[in-house]
């Protein structure tokens, strides 16, 4: 029957046997990677890449992006599915990438390509946390077990060591390409900036949507699985 206090060991198998949370898990810790390349290396562009002092604006249309279409990211999930949510919000978090390396370097050509990095990221964090509790459900209908606290426990632990190591990996490559603060820099080191910043996010974005087209649960998928175990749960409770 359903195991409603698992010993640590089950946990651990849970987690072991359940390959529809380490493609999501997989997917959502390398796009949030990618975006903090992104994010953290930006107001050293701003700055000495735009020439431009106060990096707020930039970082406020950002977050913008994030929050106000999270909505639109939900109304997308319900007509169509989560996985085609994150394959979206990864697709539109690319072309802004790619807009943004070929855009005027003007102010107001890049907040607005920004904003749509963010709109893009919005998509990819609500429906990286929205396929979660599916992948719950797939674990017990593999093992037996339902396994929240170890799948919410891992993803948070795993996404806040694997962010630090990100902006302390930013840190390396700034200073292996020759950025010195408060100094003109090298047209060299403005341009492995910028490449930085954009490249690196477009090749962990790509990686987060190749994970994600591997996902086996779609709508239809889940709901049979969910029948399934409510059958399970009855026969245990009878």
């Amino acid at each position: 029957g359903l195991k409603v206090r698992p010993t640590f060991r089950e946990m651990i198998a849970v987690l072991r046997a359940n390959s529809a949370f380490w493609l999501v898990c997989g997917a959502f810790l390398i796009g949030s990677v990618g975006f903090v390349f992104f994010n953290k290396s930006l107001p050293y562009w701003i700055k000495y890449g735009l020439g431009i002092d106060n990096f707020g604006p930039f970082l406020g249309v950002l977050a913008m992006g994030i929050t106000f279409t999270i909505p639109l990211w939900a109304l997308l999930t319900r007509k169509t599915s989560k996985r085609t949510a994150f394959l979206a919000g990864t697709a539109v978090s690319i072309a802004a990438c790619i807009g943004l390396w070929f855009a005027p370097e003007t102010r107001g050509s890049w907040m607005l390509l920004v904003m749509l990095l963010g709109a893009g990221n919005g998509g990819v964090i609500l429906s990286s946390w929205a396929m979660m509790p599916d992948t719950v459900e797939y674990g017990e209908f593999r093992t037996g077990t339902r396994g929240e606290g170890a799948v919410f426990g891992f993803v948070s632990f795993v996404q806040k060591a694997s962010l630090g190591l990100a902006a302390g990996a930013l840190g390396e490559v700034l200073s292996l390409i020759g950025y010195t603060a408060n100094r003109v820099q090298t047209p060299e080191t403005l341009a492995a900036m910028k490449a930085t910043m954009l490249g690196v996010p477009t090749l962990f974005y790509v990686g987060a949507a190749t994970f994600i087209l591997f996902y086996p649960l779609d709508a239809r998928t889940h709901g049979r699985l969910v029948k399934i175990l409510q059958r399970r749960r009855a026969r245990t409770a009878a």
